[in-house]
């Protein structure tokens, strides 16, 4: 029993900072390639970060509940603690699987989105050029598969400044190769911390439910002679 409710506690404390790093890279994502919103045809792109966020919120909340379960020995909130690790576990599940189908999509919708951002590029200060020059800025890159798309798509076939690192040569990388770059490079720390997170979830969910039978044997017992047996 105690050593449950030890590991209980090194779980949720487990589960906190797990929490925080999920909104943390859900919030870095966002603000990274959040000029892709403005330039892709599709305005579903960044959904997958704003569940991240709101399963980071999720788990911040079920760390706390098994906390005060553990703490308390409450049934109660060890109840809500193990049907909350079960939501989140499903999320993320569901995260996982809509990611994988969409992935194929989501690339198809940011070439097709930037050659559309190219063909309406015209130099001028409005939402969507600065859109476009952040991005290439930032990324350092040009065009969706290299400078080639503003000779063959731009109004005044040229790469605008953006697409440069001095005043001669242009980035050669297109935007769309270099995103797709960034994203494969951190997908196997991804999948390695997501794996552990689910062993880690299904160990608390079985913690939880021995925590609960014991609880709940505990609740038939008799008081004889003044002494709890």
């Amino acid at each position: 029993m105690s050593c449950a409710k030890a590991f209980l506690f090194f779980f949720n404390f487990i589960y906190l900072g797990v929490s925080a790093a999920i909104i943390f890279v859900a919030a870095w994502v966002i603000k990274k390639y959040g000029d892709i919103t403005k330039i892709t045809t599709d305005t579903y792109t960044l959904v997958p970060c704003g569940i991240l966020v709101g399963i980071g919120v999720l788990i911040f909340i079920t760390a706390l509940c098994g906390c005060c379960g553990t703490c308390r020995d409450n049934k109660c909130c060890l109840s809500t603690f193990f049907a909350l690790l079960l939501i989140v576990f499903a999320l993320e599940v569901t995260a996982g699987v809509m990611g994988y189908v969409y992935k194929d999509k989501a690339k198809e919708f940011v070439n097709d989105g930037f050659i559309d951002a190219i063909k309406h590029y015209d130099y001028e200060d409005s939402s969507l050029d600065k859109a476009v020059d952040d991005l290439q800025s930032k990324l350092k890159c040009c065009g969706s598969h290299g400078p080639i798309d503003w000779i063959k798509y731009g109004q005044h076939h040229h790469p605008p400044h953006s697409c440069f690192s001095d005043h001669y040569s242009p980035y050669t990388e297109g935007c769309l190769d270099k995103i797709t770059d960034d994203v494969k490079k951190n997908l196997s720390y991804v999948l390695g911390t997501a794996i552990g997170v689910a062993v880690l979830q299904l160990l608390g969910m079985i913690v939880a439910c021995y925590l609960m039978c014991c609880s709940r044997e505990s609740g038939y017992l008799r008081l004889e002679g003044g002494i709890r047996v």
